[in-house]
């Protein structure tokens, strides 16, 4: 469809996304959950990295996507402030040497479960469990139907280009599968259009 080609590049995904807002959530993902320097993070399907303008200078930071057009926006635009490859994420990072396994205090997937199927989005939880330290946390973000929303939510929700939209059970069911504690928030405030977010936190013990 056209909206998937015209975000696909990566200048109009990023002015879409400052025009909705963006630059609000990610202050809040920062804040909500304590992202300090020195953290080492993960961040998978990670677009243009633009989270980065918002974290800590002295973190380590490491990036995935599949699209090209985006790593090659983040390796321009940040440089050495983080390692950025375009790979589909699943366990054969792990195999290819890609990254380590127990070594992130912290992973991001941000705007990702929504675009998995339920198969894919269980490799992902795993994929988190094999690859956080003791104590670590990964860290979601997605769009959620509830009960009580209006129309027009439901609306935008339907028109978003992931097919997987789900409400709060189906997201901790997947979560679940993989971890024992997982918090769930959900929000309609994070963004300057009407929206539902949810977003958890799922830590490894």
């Amino acid at each position: 469809m056209i909206r998937n080609f015209l975000l696909g590049n990566h200048f109009i995904y990023s002015n879409f996304q400052n025009f909705v807002g963006a630059e609000n959530l990610r202050k809040y993902l920062v804040k909500k959950f304590e992202l300090k320097p020195g953290d080492k993070i993960l961040d998978i399907g990670c677009g243009p990295a633009d989270i980065l303008e918002y974290l800590p200078e002295n973190i380590e930071y490491t990036g995935f996507d599949s699209n090209e057009n985006y790593i090659n926006a983040a390796k321009k635009r940040f440089k050495n402030r983080g390692n950025f490859y375009c790979e589909y994420v699943d366990n054969n990072i792990l195999k290819n040497n890609l990254i380590q396994e127990g070594c992130f205090k912290v992973i991001l997937a941000i705007g990702v479960l929504h675009h998995l199927t339920d198969e894919e989005a269980i490799i992902l939880f795993e994929l988190g469990q094999n690859t956080l330290e003791k104590g670590g946390k990964l860290i979601t973000l997605d769009g959620c139907y509830t009960e009580k929303q209006s129309l027009l939510v439901k609306f935008i929700l339907n028109m978003d280009r992931g097919d997987f939209v789900r409400n709060e059970e189906e997201y901790l069911k997947l979560a679940k599968c993989r971890f024992n504690d997982v918090k769930t928030d959900i929000r309609t405030n994070l963004i300057n259009i009407p929206y539902t977010h949810i977003t958890m936190e799922c830590i490894k013990k």
